[in-house]
This record gives C-alpha cells, structure tokens and sequence, in this order.
C-alpha cells in the first residue's frame, strides 16, 4: 500500500493580502475546492508562523505520490495555472519546501500475542 504524503509551500504574504489569502488557501478555500476534484486529495492545512504575521505555509495531503502526480496532468492542469498565476498577486515569495511521505511506526506485538 502506498503512503500518504504531503506537499509543503511556504509564502510571504503581502501584509495587506494576509484575509484575502488565507480564504483562498485555507481548508475549504479555492486551492481545497480544486483539488477536491481530484482522487486521493484528503485534505489542505494552512498555518501561520507565530513571529512573522505574513508567512504561512500549506501543507496537502494526498493518500499517495501517485496521487498526487496525476493531478498534476489530470484535466484540472489548466485551472491550477489559472489559479496560481491569480494568487501571485497576494504574496511576496512562495517556496516548495517539498513533497514528504508520512511515516508510520511500526506495528508492535505485545508478548504473548
């Protein structure tokens, strides 16, 4: 079975961007609305750093990488460009921190079972 991932970005937002991004990121905003679309989409988070009131960071779940990379040329390539081109407006900088897999510790048996 294949393991959940998340895919991260971090943005500084335009101070006077910050309500405007985050209803568009957060977790029923444009981006969620998009990738619910998609199979294996689970869910979006969208944090705030606690010193540095214009930088936030998504973090999507995808039940896989495949998952994931077939949204990426599935049908809704197009809208996600559209997307993304609209919502540079709101930010400063955006960086892909990166596409990390959960890791799950191991099942443990307890002794006599």
């Amino acid at each position: 079975m294949a393991e959940p991932i998340r895919v991260i970005w971090a943005f500084q937002v335009l101070p006077a961007a910050c309500a405007e991004f985050m209803e568009v990121y957060g977790d029923s905003g444009d981006w969620a609305v998009l990738f619910r679309q998609c199979p294996g989409y689970i869910r979006t988070e969208l944090v705030r750093n606690t010193n540095d009131p214009n930088r936030f960071m998504t973090i999507d779940h995808w039940e896989s990488l495949a998952c994931f990379r077939a949204m990426e040329t599935s049908c809704i390539r197009e809208a996600y460009q559209q997307l993304d081109r609209k919502c540079e407006r709101l930010t400063q900088s955006e960086e892909h921190l990166g596409i990390f897999q959960e890791i799950r510790a191991p099942e443990t048996r307890r002794p006599g079972t």
